[in-house]
């Protein structure tokens, strides 16, 4: 993984009150900060927050982030080899 071989990422959002531009009426009385741990964390808000929207189901989630996870392991494995020299050219 980019960020070495473990999950760390220890992120963090602050929304200032009174900055929705989306629902403007509504003004919240203090700063809201949102947290990430671990990347997993970061991607359990994404697709809990695609359920809570109607944008996805419980499997295309779940599916999603199981597809998400390989790509970036065999991306993230590919450039390894261009950073190391080892690179070979493919086509399809």
């Amino acid at each position: 993984m980019f960020y070495g071989n473990n999950d760390s990422f220890n992120a963090r959002v602050v929304i200032p009150k009174g900055s929705s531009k989306i629902e403007p009426g509504i003004a919240l009385s203090k700063d809201i900060t949102i947290t990430w741990r671990t990347l997993s964390d970061a991607a359990d808000d994404a697709g809990w927050s695609r359920r809570w929207g109607g944008i996805h189901l419980v499997s295309g989630d779940q599916q999603g982030r199981a597809l998400g996870r390989l790509i970036g392991y065999d991306d993230w494995n590919k450039a390894l080899t261009y950073f190391s020299g080892d690179a070979t050219a493919t086509t399809t």
